[in-house]
């Protein structure tokens, strides 16, 4: 499946990134992420990437909302 390529992460959302999962921690086209550890499912290893290398993931929001 083919992803648009992101001009700018957006705060909070979570993408994947080399098959990790991490949240981005600002709105940029370059952001600070944040790597979401798989075992203990909390925020681990900080980075900065390009929007561009993020693919968005689902996300669950109010009242179990999820986006398409």
């Amino acid at each position: 499946m083919q992803y648009p390529q992101l001009i700018n992460a957006t705060q909070g959302h979570r993408y994947k990134l080399d098959g990790r999962d991490v949240i981005a921690l600002e709105s940029s086209p370059t952001p600070r992420i944040a790597y979401i550890d798989p075992v203990w499912n909390w925020l681990g290893e900080r980075s900065v990437c390009d929007a561009a290398d993020l693919v968005p993931q689902p996300m669950r929001y109010f009242h179990g909302d999820t986006p398409r």
